[in-house]
């Protein structure tokens, strides 16, 4: 009976050792594929902050009498109150830097 206890005991311990060589190995590759879901998961976060911003802006350009100015002051706005700050804006219509002032009914803005 003692002798099946140390087999049991001792084998217990041996296989102690293969976990601690399998988590080891198994670790890095773990850890890297959650902090990037992490990453990715952000990434996406600012995407659509970036264009809930660039909506918002829009919605300010459509109103008459409006100026890039308010275009501009639109999206930094949206985008300082999630954090985002240093944003360059740039106002096109139908893809063609102008003037949102000048813009005729039906422009793409």
């Amino acid at each position: 009976m003692r002798r099946s206890v140390r087999r049991h005991v001792q084998q217990t311990a041996e296989r102690r050792g293969a976990t601690v060589v399998e988590m080891a190995l198994v670790a890095p590759a773990l850890f890297t594929i959650i902090f990037g879901s992490f990453e990715i998961a952000h990434g996406f976060m600012v995407q659509h902050l970036i264009q809930d911003a660039a909506r918002q802006g829009c919605r300010a350009g459509v109103c008459p009498h409006r100026t890039n100015a308010h275009i501009e002051s639109a999206v930094n706005r949206a985008l300082e109150q999630e954090g985002l700050t240093g944003a360059t804006v740039s106002v096109t219509i139908n893809g063609q830097p102008g003037n949102v002032s000048s813009a005729e009914t039906g422009d793409d803005i």
